[in-house]
């Protein structure tokens, strides 16, 4: 592949990860600030599609692998699911402006349900098909890399969609997101559909999808989650999740209402600045990340970087102010760091405990292994946020109040944003460090564990 057809294949990532971010970006937004949509019902709608996806995307993934077409075994998928996806988000933004609350929160829930449907029938065809299109290591690293590169870019554009609605050719944000809505929609609708229009299954892969009577071996799986350590890794990804997600929302509210006193235009542009420059510095991150972890090793890497982020979460306190509304950035920087580090050296950790549990069972089963850390990872932002809209409601929030009436909100709130990631970080820093799992993945006090674990399940 070469590296235009490589650029046209991650295009794929972007959409991938534009339309997995961009619906909670705005939800509260259009729906709460500007429709006064309950932040519960917000809070249910973007959980329920996660919960959903648990029970979809291995159905899914089974489905993709016995399909036997002309088109090949992903391709199908990645075109039905592009452009549902694309018409779907549009969909979200147009709900009728005159139905009472009741109705524009049905429209809301079925709506995301329905776009989050379309969205895996994209995405998990399409993450097999960026291993199959590829012939050997360099070239899928190759891949990956272009499509991690523009699907970190995509979360720039994220960042400024609600300023896009600001802009003075539209009344209000919520009639300017149903235009920026069909323009996204479009864009990455033909940005999904790029993979497969460019790309064709590695003739190796070619008619093995009839093969496999494919069932999900639950014992199996119960066996792997019985082994110590990755019980540990799925426990620190739980609380990190937990502590980011159930308050993330927050940032938004107190940009808004605490940091620029309810200019909604200027908060919309430092949302901007702010993610433009956190997804930068995440970028710039990720090789001094690697760089350190090879030095030092990863636990002490990922403990050196989310020391970094629990710094930068806990002054947000101060660094949260109207008197210098920039500040905040400089806060959001040490928490990059932190997030650049962990999403990088988890997947290498359990690399390690995938393979010495393969070195000494002979199993070779990191496909179960990921798909269970991926249940983990759906698992922590569904229960966090379905909890996110009670959140708001405990801390006193209500949009209807004026910014004045906002002063104990909104000082919950800040309390609430610096506090709840300081503390998901330092647990799972510590969960961590209790993996008995060298940087190898061959300690003898792990092959020991594996031992005694397997023999239990036997």
């Amino acid at each position: 592949m070469n590296r235009f057809k490589r650029t046209l294949f991650g295009l794929g990532g972007a959409a991938e990860n534009f339309f997995q971010n961009a619906p909670m970006a705005m939800v509260s937004p259009i729906f709460n600030v500007g429709l006064g949509i309950s932040p519960v019902v917000i809070g249910i709608a973007m959980a329920l599609p996660r919960f959903w996806e648990i029970i979809l995307d291995p159905w899914i993934g089974v489905v993709s692998d016995r399909t036997q077409s002309s088109l090949g075994r992903r391709r199908p998928y990645i075109y039905g699911g592009s452009i549902l996806a694309g018409l779907l988000f549009a969909m979200i933004w147009w709900v009728p402006r005159g139905w009472n609350a009741t109705y524009q929160s049905a429209w809301l829930v079925g709506l995301i349900l329905l776009f989050y449907t379309a969205y895996s029938f994209f995405a998990v065809p399409y993450a097999a098909f960026a291993i199959e299109v590829t012939t050997n290591n360099a070239e899928r690293m190759q891949v990956m890399a272009v499509r991690t590169a523009l699907a970190s870019f995509s979360s720039i554009l994220i960042g400024w969609l609600y300023w896009l609605c600001q802009r003075s050719c539209f009344s209000d944000p919520v009639y300017g997101m149903r235009y920026i809505g069909i323009g996204m929609g479009v864009l990455l609708g033909v940005a999904a559909f790029m993979p497969a229009w460019i790309a064709r299954e590695n003739p190796m892969h070619v008619g093995t999808g009839h093969a496999p009577e494919m069932k999900l071996n639950w014992e199996f799986a119960r066996q792997i989650v019985g082994v110590k350590s990755f019980r540990l890794l799925l426990c620190s990804l739980f609380v990190l999740l937990v502590g980011f997600t159930l308050v993330g929302h927050l940032g938004f509210y107190l940009v808004v209402y605490y940091i620029c006193q309810g200019n909604k235009d200027f908060a919309a542009w430092i949302g901007g600045i702010n993610a433009t420059l956190g997804t930068i510095v995440s970028m710039l991150a990720c090789p001094l990340v690697a760089a350190t972890a090879n030095r030092i090793g990863k636990r002490n890497a990922l403990a050196l970087y989310l020391g970094i982020g629990c710094a930068g979460s806990a002054s947000y306190w101060w660094t949260m102010t109207p008197e210098h509304p920039y500040l905040f950035i400089v806060s959001g920087i040490g928490i990059c760091f932190g997030l650049a580090a962990y999403w990088s050296i988890m997947p290498a950790l359990l690399g390690d405990i995938s393979d010495a549990f393969e070195t000494k069972t002979g199993l070779a089963c990191q496909g179960v292994f990921s798909a269970l850390y991926g249940i983990a990872v759906k698992i922590g932002v569904s229960v966090s946020l379905l909890l996110t809209g009670y959140i708001l409601i405990a801390c006193g929030f209500d949009v209807s109040q004026t910014v004045e009436q906002m002063v104990n909100p909104l000082f919950y709130m800040r309390i609430l944003y610096a506090v709840f990631p300081l503390l998901g970080m330092v647990l799972a820093t510590w969960i961590i460090w209790h993996i008995k799992i060298n940087d190898c993945g061959s300690s003898t006090s792990y092959r020991n564990e594996v031992d005694s674990e397997r023999n239990v399940a036997n």
